[in-house]
């Protein structure tokens, strides 16, 4: 269920400010919100992309807080056969990822967004068994 722009309801002046009522619609739900545009009159068009930007942030703003959780096995079967190697490999010279690897033993789900998980990534980066764009790729 996202966001959508439905309609700019009005534009007024209040107090030199103009604003306007514009409608968004989720789930068939409607709600309206006041948009603020400062001392110059805004047109039809201008409020109504400014409604659909802000349906879109609104979206935005509510995917990150869906927590994104993966099993362990989910997690893992992220990397490569050839990057997992290369972590369990730099275990003895890195104490980071041997650090990161017994916080996965520990967990049951592996929550993409949580700092430990974040820096564990971000540790095997830095050691070089994976690039920023896998890195990326791992965390998506």
């Amino acid at each position: 269920m996202t966001w959508e722009f439905t309609r700019v309801a009005r534009i007024e002046q209040n107090l030199q400010r103009w604003y306007s009522l514009v409608t968004l619609t989720k789930a068939g739900v409607e709600e309206s919100f006041f948009l603020k545009f400062g001392a110059v009159q805004p047109t039809q068009a201008e409020a109504a992309a400014a409604g659909t930007d802000l349906a879109l942030r609104k979206n935005l703003d509510e995917a990150r807080t869906i927590p994104r959780i993966l099993s362990r096995q989910e997690f893992m079967e992220r990397f490569t056969a050839a990057e997992l190697a290369g972590v369990i490999a730099a275990v003895p010279a890195t104490p980071a990822i041997a650090v990161f690897l017994k916080r996965l033993e520990l967990f049951d789900n592996i929550d993409l967004d949580s700092d430990p998980i974040r820096l564990g990534v971000q540790a095997v980066r830095t050691a070089s068994i994976i690039t920023v764009a896998r890195a990326l790729q791992v965390l998506a």
